[in-house]
């Protein structure tokens, strides 16, 4: 799941089942813009396309109502350890891409949860956080 909601970050490269970071020239602005629209609430950049998720949008063209719905995303840990810089570190360990990941995905959830909300009130969106239990091991040091 982290490669589906990597869409849309600044600089993203997905390279077969490796997901890193290639800043563009214009990166600070584009993580700027991050901390902007999440200040604002404003997740209609964010969404997650046919492309990434086509059983997100094949349920979403299916379903016309339904009491609840539960929708899901990956995690800032799991995205963080996921994701590298150029130099192999996972996101996670640097302050800066750990933190603008944090609001990234924050955003990520809040358009899906929008999006869910077209077919009912409560739609509910659950953090998938499989490396959180890998974390503090000797395998995965805390940051």
């Amino acid at each position: 799941m982290c490669i589906q909601f990597s869409e849309g970050f600044p600089g993203i490269v997905i390279a077969k089942d490796k997901i890193h970071i290639e800043p563009p020239a214009n990166f600070e602005t584009e993580l700027g813009q991050i901390y902007a629209d999440c200040e604002e609430d404003n997740p209609s950049k964010y969404g997650v396309s046919v492309e990434y998720a086509a059983g997100l949008h094949a349920f979403l063209s299916k379903v016309k109502k339904t009491e609840i719905v539960k929708g899901q995303i990956t995690g800032p840990i799991t995205w963080g350890l996921t994701v590298t810089r150029q130099d192999g570190l996972a996101i996670l360990y640097d302050d800066t891409f750990a933190e603008v990941a944090a609001k990234f995905l924050r955003l990520k959830a809040a358009w899906q949860e929008n999006a869910l909300n077209q077919i009912s009130h409560h739609a509910i969106i659950f953090v998938d956080e499989p490396y959180l239990v890998s974390l503090g091991s000797v395998f995965t040091p805390v940051p």
